[in-house]
């Protein structure tokens, strides 16, 4: 964290004028230059017992807590510093720092927005701001302070990197509403297709693509996909029934996809040997199903930036695709190191785990995961999957209650309620979860192989 050390030293120069405070402020600064934050914490602890009122020195020791890794303690510095002086930009910003490490972003981002009000020239708190509000799934004003950080610093290439990935999550979101509209629309199948199309399933594609033609024979573009993959020309069979608001959300799903091609070819132009650029690539090789040379670029970037949140994470998840269990654990644990406050790390680590055979360690990461801010659903329904193989039905019953709660079209959780319900004799429990189970079943059966195709994207292409 660069920006950190023309912080750290922040008016330490009047306090040389007492050979006691001078001495422990030079020793600080020294420590900090060699990134000897055990030292440098020291030397500024003992400055502030000497001024215990000093919001600057309160700052510099929560910065260099910070970077030790003690975000807890640097929380409270900063707290002190702040009531000193409100208006000091430093202490929110740290604060906002730590409570995002600490795996609260709602209350980073009130301290980060507290300190953009102070210093809106910061693109560092812009930035940090933009990923608490992402963690929160809040992409369109996250999307407005990755674009303030870029308007300060345009060639920030973690700032375009989010952005771009804010813009696809927000494309992702558009889809979902696409197949809620209109499930069946000529829009779905062509969105279906061009996903196809794009990890190289090109018999698969042709097929959507008739699809898409078959509904919407009025749309240019289909036919000329269709000639481009070697498709003979074909006739519709029905007048095209355009489903009301399907061409404008189509619209907007493809209008992000564009925007987010459009930032990550930017870093390509700032920085082609980077290691945004680098996870850019790999990030394509997965979502076009080719593991094993994203596996290749995920492992450069760890070369070239070790501590980078998510890409080890990533590695785990092509890993299990490839059948790796074994490693697929060792990556995840890796990332866990990098983010211990992470659920979704944890549940990643679990699902391999169980597959690995580890069900105690599995189930100590579910519930280290279900305690942590904003754990993913699935959590809860591995947890009551292990309750019931336990025969603890009990146990597993308010686990699958809250699942259901947040994921109610999930017909396997309804099947595993039922049971549980049946196991403590709760007959009217089990016979509803069982008719929502029949009932979301046959919904199944009756979907088409395109939304199924883009639900199976919508999920791959999530933010986590």
């Amino acid at each position: 964290m660069k920006f950190a050390a023309a912080i750290l030293c922040i008016s330490l120069t009047p306090l040389f004028a007492d050979d006691q405070l001078g001495e422990h402020a030079q020793a600080a600064k020294a420590a900090e230059a060699r990134h000897d934050y055990k030292t440098a914490i020291r030397e500024y602890r003992a400055l502030t017992k000497l001024v215990p009122d000093n919001p600057q020195l309160r700052t510099n020791l929560a910065i260099a807590l910070y970077l030790n890794g003690d975000s807890v303690a640097a929380l409270a510095e900063c707290q002190t510093a702040s009531r000193l002086s409100p208006d000091l930009f430093p202490p929110h910003l740290f604060a906002g720092l730590s409570w995002f490490r600490l795996g609260k972003p709602d209350q980073a981002a009130k301290k980060l927005a507290r300190a953009i009000q102070i210093n809106r020239s910061d693109p560092v708190a812009h930035l940090w701001l933009g990923y608490a509000e992402v963690a929160q799934s809040r992409y369109e004003p996250a999307i407005e302070q990755f674009k303030a950080a870029l308007g300060i610093k345009p060639d920030d290439i973690d700032a375009l990197y989010a952005l771009g990935k804010a813009y696809l999550e927000m494309g992702r979101m558009e889809t979902e509403r696409l197949l809620a509209v209109a499930p069946d629309g000529g829009r779905a199948w062509q969105l279906a297709a061009e996903q196809c199309r794009m990890r190289g399933e090109r018999s698969q594609a042709l097929e959507f693509f008739r699809g898409a033609y078959e509904r919407r024979p009025d749309l240019l573009e289909i036919q000329s996909a269709i000639r481009e993959l070697g498709g003979a020309e074909i006739s519709a069979n029905r007048r095209p029934v355009a489903v009301t608001g399907e061409d404008e959300i189509f619209g907007k799903a493809r209008g992000y996809e564009s925007l987010a091609r459009e930032t990550f070819a930017q870093i390509g132009e700032v920085a082609p040997d980077s290691y945004r650029a680098h996870e850019v690539l790999a990030d394509s090789l997965a979502t076009a199903r080719r593991s094993t040379e994203a596996i290749a670029e995920y492992r450069v970037v760890v070369r070239v930036k070790p501590d980078l949140p998510a890409i080890h994470q990533a590695i785990g998840k092509e890993l299990l695709q490839e059948g790796h269990t074994a490693e697929a654990v060792r990556e995840f644990e890796a990332e866990l190191a990098l983010q211990p406050q992470s659920a979704t790390v944890h549940v990643d680590l679990a699902r391999a785990l169980l597959l690995f055979g580890n069900e105690v360690d599995a189930e100590k990461h579910l519930r280290s995961a279900i305690h942590l801010d904003r754990p993913p659903a699935a959590a809860r329904k591995l947890l009551a999957k292990a309750s019931l193989r336990r025969q603890d039905y009990r146990a597993a019953i308010p686990m699958l209650e809250e699942y259901i709660g947040s994921v109610p079209d999930d017909s396997s959780a309804h099947y595993l309620l039922a049971r549980a319900y049946r196991a403590v004799n709760n007959t009217q429990g089990s016979d509803r979860e069982m008719k929502a189970y029949q009932a979301l079943s046959a919904d199944a059966k009756n979907r088409t192989a395109a939304r199924r195709a883009m639900e199976q994207y919508g999920e791959a292409s999530r933010i986590e």
